[in-house]
């Protein structure tokens, strides 16, 4: 015996006063227990004839007194001795001999001249054990009324009595067990921060936690006894629901996301985990964990609404755009109707920003695409590709004078006065026009026949219409040819550069050059940034291609054997990137050239005012690279330029060199300049010099630094 475990019980003990249930309840189990073995132990006094019986029970210390009947107290106490633990009471059993699965324990020891008398000290245990062999505890029974040891009968009934107690400790164990669980399942439902509720098979709600009435905005009265179908949003009632219970390969169930309805209306998003259980009577039953992702579905609503809309004015952007022209084009071949296609350039963009600052621009902007929205039909699409370019995607046309008179009417729409703020502008709009039935274009191909005949309107005065059509001048078919091959154009190598010698005048020593972009096209040959360069900026190449003559400016300076430094021209769009210090950082790390060599030079004439500009040159400017202020005099900037840009160069634009030496006004705007350098301690440049009598005139006036075809023109590297 001593080999079987011994399991302990913990919920058995004399009940308390207090424990005692109502009238009304159903009593706990360890009362009833109580009851039991209180009736066993003094059964086996009355009928069988014991003095004493006493019921042991395994705890954490081994040996727990329950039950005693019968015994004067210092007998009782003799019988159970200290709280003989467990331990010994099973060497007891396994010294003994066993009789009809009863152990007599023999205080006299062998050898008395009475072998069946019973001795004081003797004592006759019953093993009490599960139905799984582990021990329970131990019955013991002293002091039989004739003074005998048992008979077979009364060890029998012994036996029984012994079986019948292990049934009730062991049926209330496990009563114990699961009024344990049912207590803990409820009190983790209870206090679970996630929504869990349970439904019937019928889809019907049998209960919900605190969490799950929380996330419906109901009491669990309200929701009792609901139908799933009646708190879920009618779109998704087809396709989930709290009995379905799609599964993994492997096994586990799918989680589902769906909307519910609140009820004020309000709709929330749910992922749903569904476990299919079986009731006490065999009943279908579904356990709903549910998590909120409201907030989730909202960011992820927003992060696909920002990808295809434009930030600023919150119209669809060319993925938006081109995904919807291509839905349109598809169902124009299935009709057999048309779609049309207006690319609208908003006109002197670029005068407000330079005159009332990029915030009064922006609202202009805004204003603009609100009068182009309300003026087009319900399944129009308006967007905005880029800067001040927006097109407009109309379906279901059936003649194409539908869409020229769409055009006229945002003609009239976007001219009429507009306030922002205090200032009263007057907008205008180019617009380009291009239809299809969809069978033959490409989406980016119409766009392309509408932004020709965009440049076609724009040729022939702002605030126009133009229709594409297949005998547009040469120039706008060279202009579309020049903008769909750029990409390939930077792909492909076929973009250089070009440098021209800047001089000390004096002694006509190089200092200096400056990187000019070429196209070298391989049908129409080598063409000057007057050919294309509007392009490049006005398309999203813009970066690439500035970021790419930057380092191909230092790597050719670089590799070259003297110390003259290299000027490159920065983009407007370039300036004010985040990242403008950490790219020329960059480009120095990688091509080699010491920072006191690069020069970089913002066109006046193409500069975006604003103020981050300053910020981004003088960050620039802290890694040893110098700026330089190029064409000044001819842009927009003047004199704010020169009081808001961080500069170390002053380049006087060619259009002053041209009057010299003859043109008194030419030398004195040149001297102007060359003042307006000295008080700002900047070096001056003087460029388009291309004669020695200008040359010789420029010295008088004390310029140093000169660039011009007199010294060289541009040439490869």
């Amino acid at each position: 015996m001593g080999s079987e475990p011994v399991v302990p019980l913990r919920l058995l003990s004399p009940p308390a006063e207090d424990a005692v249930p109502a009238a009304e309840e159903e009593p706990p189990d360890s009362l009833v227990l109580a009851e039991t073995l209180q009736l066993v132990v003094h059964t086996i006094v009355d009928a069988l004839g014991f003095g004493v019986a006493v019921l042991h029970l395994v705890d954490d210390d081994g040996s727990l007194y329950v039950a005693a009947a019968e015994a004067p107290e210092d007998l009782r106490d003799g019988l159970v001795g200290t709280r003989r633990s467990m331990a010994s009471w099973l060497e007891l059993l396994d010294a003994s001999q066993p009789q009809g699965g009863l152990c007599f324990v023999d205080a006299a020891g062998p050898g008395l001249d009475d072998p069946q008398a019973w001795h004081p000290g003797d004592a006759l245990l019953a093993p009490l054990q599960a139905s799984d062999g582990s021990m329970l505890g131990i019955l013991a029974v002293d002091r039989p009324a004739d003074g005998r040891r048992p008979n077979a009968a009364t060890t029998a009934a012994l036996e029984a009595f012994g079986v019948t107690a292990s049934l009730a400790i062991e049926h209330a164990a496990l009563g114990e067990r699961l009024r344990h669980s049912e207590h803990l399942f409820r009190a983790v439902f209870a206090s679970s921060p996630v929504a869990i509720a349970l439904f019937d098979d019928d889809q019907r709600l049998v209960a919900a936690n605190p969490a799950y009435c929380a996330f419906m905005q109901r009491s669990e009265a309200q929701l009792l006894g609901i139908r799933v179908r009646e708190i879920t949003h009618p779109d998704d009632v087809s396709v989930t629901g709290e009995t379905s219970t799609g599964e993994r390969p492997g096994g586990r169930p799918l989680p589902l996301e769906k909307r519910y309805l609140r009820p004020d209306g309000t709709v929330v998003w749910g992922r749903v985990h569904l476990a299919r259980l079986r009731g006490d009577h065999g009943q279908a039953e579904v356990v709903a964990q549910v998590e909120d992702i409201s907030a989730q579905k909202e960011a992820e609503a927003r992060l696909r609404h920002d990808a295809v809309h434009d930030p600023l004015t919150r119209l669809p952007n060319r993925t938006l755009i081109l995904e919807r022209l291509t839905m349109a084009l598809a169902d124009a071949r299935a009709t057999g109707r048309l779609v049309g296609v207006l690319f609208a350039d908003l006109d002197r963009l670029k005068h407000v920003n330079d005159t009332h600052g990029h915030a009064v621009g922006d609202e202009y902007l805004r204003g603009v695409a609100r009068r182009l929205e309300v003026s087009v039909r319900p399944r129009d699409t308006v967007g905005r590709l880029s800067g001040d370019e927006f097109v407009v995607v109309c379906p279901d046309l059936t003649t194409p004078s539908e869409v020229s008179g769409l055009a006229d009417r945002l003609i009239d729409a976007v001219r009429q006065p507009l306030n922002v703020g205090a200032v009263t502008l007057a907008p205008s709009v180019s617009i380009g026009l291009s239809w299809s039935d969809g069978r033959d274009l490409s989406p980016e191909e119409v766009l392309a026949q509408a932004d020709a005949a965009l440049y076609q309107a724009k040729a022939a005065g702002r605030g126009g219409c133009q229709v594409y059509d297949q005998g547009l001048p040469a120039r706008a078919s060279q202009h579309l040819a020049l903008r769909s091959r750029l990409p390939s154009a930077l792909a492909t190598g076929e973009l250089e550069l070009h440098h021209q010698s800047v001089v000390r005048l004096p002694d006509r020593t190089v200092v200096g050059r400056e990187a000019l972009l070429r196209w070298r096209h391989p049908e129409l040959g080598l063409l000057l940034p007057s050919g294309f360069l509007d392009l490049v900026l006005d398309s999203d190449l813009e970066g690439a291609v500035t970021d790419w003559a930057l380092l191909r400016a230092c790597t050719e300076a670089a590799a070259r054997d003297d110390e003259c430094w290299v000027s490159v021209n920065v983009s407007p769009l370039q300036i004010l990137r985040e990242d403008l210090p950490a790219v020329v950082a960059g480009v120095l790390d990688a091509s080699g050239l010491p920072s006191d060599r690069l020069v970089l030079e913002v066109p006046e004439d193409r500069l975006l005012a604003g103020a981050d500009a300053p910020r981004h040159l003088a960050s620039v400017q802290a890694l040893g690279v110098r700026v330089a202020l190029g064409g000044f005099g001819t842009g927009y900037a003047g004199l704010g330029a020169l009081l808001a840009l961080p500069l170390d160069v002053l380049k006087a634009d060619r259009r002053f060199t041209a009057g010299l030496p003859d043109d008194p006004v030419s030398c004195a705007v040149v001297r102007s300049v060359l003042d307006l350098a000295a008080s700002r301690r900047l070096d001056a440049v003087v460029e388009g010099v291309e004669t020695e009598a200008q040359a010789a005139a420029l010295c008088g006036l004390g310029v140093v630094h000169a660039q011009g075809y007199l010294f060289g023109g541009p040439g490869p590297a």
